[in-house]
């Protein structure tokens, strides 16, 4: 597996925990000391990966229209940047900005900048 399909994997273990609304595969794509930053309206987040991953786990699973496209990777040696365009996750869209790191020769997201580009959170996940 070359560099861009080891970062491409990472990515895609996102996206399968987000789908299947499983906090332990989602997790296995961040390292441990992550953060994630970003704005939902008036609400700002910045929090360790943690609090996301307990959110996620006690959400319902995204609905059947739930689409994610990488539409970006670029690596740099040891670290890399990805971008990440979802489409109704809990009713709303977002594009997610990763930075990854290569350490003891595996990739992990060390932090998530999310940024909310349409749509709104159903009432049951609120």
């Amino acid at each position: 597996m070359d560099e861009r399909e080891a970062v491409e994997a990472v990515v895609q273990m996102y996206i399968d925990g987000c789908a299947q609304a499983d906090a332990g595969l989602l997790g296995e794509a961040f390292v441990e000391s992550a953060r994630m930053y970003g704005n939902d309206g008036a609400d700002h987040y910045d929090v360790p990966i943690g609090e996301f991953l307990e959110e996620v786990a006690d959400m319902p699973v995204p609905g059947p229209g739930y689409r994610a496209n990488i539409e970006r990777i670029d690596i740099f040696g040891d670290g890399a940047f990805a971008t990440l365009v979802e489409a109704d996750y809990q009713g709303v869209d977002y594009v997610n900005l990763f930075s990854l790191v290569k350490v003891d020769d595996r990739w992990g997201i060390v932090n998530k900048v999310f940024v909310v580009t349409g749509g709104s959170p159903s009432p049951e996940t609120r």
